[in-house]
């Protein structure tokens, strides 16, 4: 789990509490502090002395994909995910990506939805949301165009393979600003066979 971090003290607690609280177990939460000038890396730090699968890196200040990158350079799992330091997810969001019978033979992607959360509004709005379903671009290029998944840049909410990333050498774009992850996102699936979508939705953003 990469968590790229900047000026983010005001909601990182509820952010990391929610990762380490997570139901599946085996888990590596990665923890980018971006250069912060707050209290963000500090908060890292503590963390990464009371869980043990909490590692930090600090670094210079050069943006979000630039940290999103160190996280996938020093990643060590099979699966990657990413989740941003102003949001939280629920107990249950890391345990609800797997999939059963998954072929260790296909390239795969897996997608759950997201849920917006603002403090001006009462209720939350889903912003992206899903049935379970298998997408193959094979055969199912309409359902995938209809289910709205090429809309969906967020990197969050999403498993992508590390083998998939590391042998295609994908990377956020440092050069760009603006829309960097609908790139990666894009250029990831460029290398898929499967699209996996999950009716969960436990990603608050």
């Amino acid at each position: 789990v990469i968590v790229p971090i900047y000026k983010a003290e005001t909601y990182l607690h509820r952010c990391l509490n929610s990762l380490v609280a997570q139901t599946l177990e085996n888990i590596e939460i990665l923890l980018l502090d971006d250069g912060s000038p707050d209290k963000s890396g500090d908060i890292c730090d503590e963390y990464a002395q009371k869980y043990p699968q909490v590692k930090v890196f600090h670094k210079e200040n050069e943006g979000v994909s630039s940290a999103r990158n160190l996280g996938l350079d020093k990643a060590n799992g099979d699966y990657i995910m990413f989740v941003d330091s102003d949001d939280w997810v629920a107990p249950d969001y890391l345990k609800d990506f797997q999939i059963e019978n998954l072929n260790p033979n296909e390239k795969f992607i897996v997608i759950q939805g997201i849920e917006q959360n603002y403090p001006n509004k009462k209720k939350p709005t889903k912003m992206f949301y899903y049935e379970n379903e298998v997408l193959y671009w094979s055969k199912d290029i309409e359902r995938i165009k209809n289910n709205n998944i090429l809309l969906n840049g967020c990197p969050v909410a999403k498993l992508f393979s590390k083998e998939v990333i590391s042998d295609n050498k994908l990377f956020f774009d440092t050069s760009i600003s603006l829309n960097e992850d609908h790139l990666f996102f894009l250029n990831y699936l460029r290398f898929t066979d499967v699209i996996y979508t999950k009716k969960s939705i436990n990603y608050h953003y």
